[in-house]
């Protein structure tokens, strides 16, 4: 038994590791800059305006 539980801790070990890589990519490939100048019709700037950006 004590065979099964050590390749039991192995495995759950190296996924453990493999999701934990996976999710700093994620999270590298999020940092994205946006700039720009939110106005109105009339060209008058628009103070507290909220963005979606969708890629």
């Amino acid at each position: 038994m004590t065979e099964k539980n050590s390749k039991r801790n192995l495995l759950k070990s190296m996924l453990l590791k493999i999701l934990l890589l996976l999710a700093g990519f994620s999270s590298y490939a999020q940092q994205v800059k946006v700039s720009g100048k939110v106005t109105d019709t009339l060209q008058n700037p628009l103070a507290y305006a909220n963005i979606l950006a969708i890629p």
